[in-house]
């Protein structure tokens, strides 16, 4: 289950109230675990601008994240942006 943002920065923000609320090591000691989850970029904008998603399964969801959410995601394939250096460069 996955909440959708239209930045990174927005969806961190929500990681970090969760991982406050949760009373995650990083905010009890001061290091440790911070987040639940971390944002990843999708594939392409899924509604409207949002593309980052925020998997949140285990979150406490308020009503509206609730109906917010959506049950996949399509994110990049590992390496689509790398360059192909199969062949030499000259």
């Amino acid at each position: 289950m996955y909440l959708l943002y239209a930045t990174e920065e927005e969806a961190i923000a929500r990681a970090e109230l969760e991982g406050k609320t949760k009373n995650l090591g990083y905010y009890r000691y001061g290091s440790g675990t911070k987040y639940l989850s971390y944002p990843a970029i999708t594939k392409a904008p899924l509604i409207g601008s949002a593309k980052y998603a925020l998997e949140v399964s285990d979150y406490t969801l308020t009503e509206d994240e609730q109906a917010a959410t959506v049950d996949s995601v399509t994110f990049p394939s590992l390496g689509a942006e790398l360059p192909d250096v199969s062949e030499p460069i000259e």
